[in-house]
């Protein structure tokens, strides 16, 4: 499960942020629910929730490197 790898300060990728998709680095870690993201080139943040069980799951978010 990628919630349990994250920490803040990781840098991540979203490939349906954008057409090209869109790196960030992870700002907060509220829960599993609440993993808080800020973009780099696009600019703005995303909010995800990383629990397989629960409907506002997005599984798009990719870690790259810690």
């Amino acid at each position: 499960m990628l919630y349990n790898k994250l920490d803040i300060g990781d840098y991540v990728f979203d490939p349906d942020m954008n057409e090209h998709g869109e790196y960030g680095i992870v700002r907060e870690i509220h829960d599993i629910h609440n993993v808080f993201v800020e973009y780099e080139n696009e600019g703005g943040s995303g909010l995800y929730c990383l629990d397989p069980a629960c409907e506002d799951f997005d599984p798009s978010l990719k870690l790259i490197k810690k």
